[in-house]
């Protein structure tokens, strides 16, 4: 860099980076960890073409170069993803909250009584995204996440804390829930539905980075967790309570034959912003 003016700062991520990304992309992450690491945006730098960064940011900016051109996510690099108006931490222990699942936070709470003091679990919370997000549209409701995974429930509440909801969250492996007859007015999940056969299509930086845990189950059983949860739900739901799923759009169909078979009445299906079918409801 012939200096250490932003303007150099963003050529030199061009520099590095065009040849692995889109052109946008990059600039993007630039305005990105700009924003989030010296609380500089785009605006600031057209009111002021002249802005530099001192030595210790410029190393810095040169590192998160480096770790870009591994291909790690950006929201890694920050620590910080927002998600319905909320910011998160978010680390290599969770998945990056996606914009499919806001959509499915926003179904749970259109369809919700906002006044009423409904019993809510998120199952798989991992950054407490769902929850949280759930209890940031329905104050009045009790929430609780639980996760497999230690690392990540220390997350979660990090983020409830953080944001100032008030979410329970606990261990528990979803694959074997304790029973809680009749508990429950809305249960949520987004279960690890990516297949094994299906890594060779995804980019990089999820492969490369983000938890396989949260993401994969294996080809042989992929409605493995819809099953459990779906029948654990039907029991600990209360008469009239809703199950609601992000879904592998590549088996929609099966999962809402599963769950009428399961035995809940009334199953809906609904596309995501780009038509795809990626989350279904159920009604006991």
């Amino acid at each position: 860099m012939p200096n250490n003016k932003l303007i150099s700062v963003n050529q030199y991520f061009h520099m590095k980076l065009d040849s692995l990304f889109n052109i946008n992309e990059v600039d993007s992450f630039f305005w990105i960890l700009a924003e989030e690491k010296v609380g500089v945006t785009k605006l600031d730098f057209m009111k002021d073409p002249d802005i530099r960064f001192n030595e210790s940011e410029l190393l810095d900016f040169i590192r998160y170069s480096r770790r870009l051109a591994k291909f790690e996510p950006v929201q890694y690099i920050t620590g910080v993803e927002d998600f319905m108006g909320l910011k998160l931490k978010v680390t290599p222990d969770v998945l990056i909250p996606r914009p499919e699942t806001e959509e499915l936070v926003d179904w749970v709470a259109k369809s919700a009584d906002k006044e009423a003091p409904l019993e809510i679990i998120d199952i798989g919370t991992g950054s407490g995204c769902i929850a949280i997000g759930v209890k940031s549209k329905l104050p009045n409701a009790f929430v609780k996440g639980v996760d497999i995974s230690r690392n990540a429930l220390e997350i979660a509440k990090k983020n409830s804390e953080s944001n100032n909801m008030n979410v329970d969250f606990m261990m528990m492996d979803a694959l074997n829930m304790p029973w809680e007859r009749d508990k429950y007015d809305i249960i949520i999940s987004n279960p690890p539905y990516v297949l094994e056969s299906e890594k060779e299509q995804m980019s990089k930086n999820v492969l490369e980075h983000e938890p396989h845990t949260a993401l994969f189950v294996e080809d042989e059983d992929p409605l493995l967790f819809y099953e459990a949860i779906s029948t654990w739900a039907v029991g600990s739901l209360k008469k009239g309570g809703q199950l609601y799923f992000e879904i592998n759009e590549k088996y929609a169909k099966e999962t809402s034959v599963l769950l009428k078979e399961t035995g809940f009445e009334s199953v809906e299906t609904r596309n995501d912003i780009f038509d795809k079918p990626r989350m279904i409801q159920a009604i006991k």
